[in-house]
C-alpha cells in the first residue's frame, strides 16, 4: 500500500526537501536535550532535537503527512507534523509559494523517513 503512496513530480520535489532537512539538521537551533551518562560516571546534557527551518510547498507537505499517516499513523512524528499544518498558512512565504516550516526532530527520524522510501512495507 506504502508503495502507490509515492508518486512521480510532487514526491521527488519532496524528497529533495527530506535531503535538505537531514543534511542541514546538525546546524540546526537546538531544541531538546537529555541527560546521558557516561561510562566513567560523568553526566552530560546533549541536543537530541534540532529545529531547522524547510521550504514546503502545502502540498508537499500535505502529501509528506498523507504517507506518514499510511505508514507509521502511530509515530510521534506523524502526529507532530498533523499540528503544524492548520498553521501552515501563517508560516513565512518564499519564493515558489513555499513557506518555511520549523520542523523539530531527532536526527534518526529524518533518516528513517529517507531509509523508508526504498522500502516502505518495512514501516510498522
Amino acid at each position: 500500500m506504502a508503495n502507490s503512496l509515492w508518486f512521480t513530480g510532487i514526491c521527488d520535489d519532496m524528497l529533495q526537501k527530506l535531503a535538505l532537512w537531514y543534511q542541514v539538521w546538525p546546524q540546526g537551533q537546538p531544541f531538546k536535550d537529555a541527560e546521558f551518562l557516561h561510562l566513567d560516571g560523568r553526566v552530560e546534557r546533549v541536543v537530541t532535537q534540532h529545529e531547522v527551518h524547510v521550504p514546503w510547498t502545502k502540498l508537499e507537505f500535505e502529501h509528506l503527512i498523507r504517507i506518514l499517516q499510511a505508514v507509521r499513523p502511530k509515530w510521534a512524528l506523524t502526529a507532530d507534523l498533523e499540528r503544524v499544518l492548520p498553521g501552515f498558512d501563517r508560516a513565512r512565504l518564499i519564493t515558489g509559494n513555499q513557506r518555511l516550516i520549523a520542523m523539530r526532530s531527532y536526527h534518526e527520524d529524518v533518516k528513517e523517513i529517507l531509509e523508508g522510501r526504498d522500502r516502505c512495507q518495512g514501516w510498522q
